[in-house]
């Protein structure tokens, strides 16, 4: 319901794109909407001092330099 109200806001026709940040388990609830995650070359940065928020999920490429 809280997905239906925000994306069909009568304000929301002159957005240009909505962004998200879910996880992958979660991706096929998001598409019900239109949300893809074909994004062109953008990716997603983070710093942050907890290591917890730099685990590479399973099956998911983590770059470190």
């Amino acid at each position: 319901m809280l997905m239906d109200t925000v994306v069909g806001h009568p304000q929301m026709a002159t957005v240009r794109s909505i962004e998200l940040v879910c996880q992958p388990d979660v991706m096929p609830f998001y598409r019900r909407w239109g949300f893809t995650d074909q994004v062109g070359p953008s990716r997603l940065m983070r710093k942050t001092a907890d290591p917890l928020l730099t685990r590479a999920l399973p099956g998911s490429p983590i770059h470190r330099y």
